[in-house]
């Protein structure tokens, strides 16, 4: 019985590990979702004739955080 019971345990952690990487792998991608919608945002406001600075206000960017991005995604 108590080699059961030890199993349990060690299936319960097991469990709770994977639910925690689960919680931390969908945080991350939530963050990155945001962060590349942002980033779209920056490039097609760029390409319809916002100043850099109109899109740092719409986006909460820095002005040179929006040139940072449109520098890496090619004007």
């Amino acid at each position: 019985m108590e080699a059961y019971n030890k199993s349990i345990m060690e299936y319960d952690d097991v469990v709770l590990a994977v639910d925690y990487a689960e919680e931390i792998g969908e945080k991350r991608g939530e963050k990155r979702g945001i962060k590349k919608g942002k980033t779209d945002v920056v490039i097609s406001a760029y390409r319809i004739g916002l100043s850099v600075e109109e899109i740092a206000a719409i986006t909460n960017f820095t002005v040179e955080q929006v040139e940072d991005i449109l520098s890496k995604n090619a004007r």
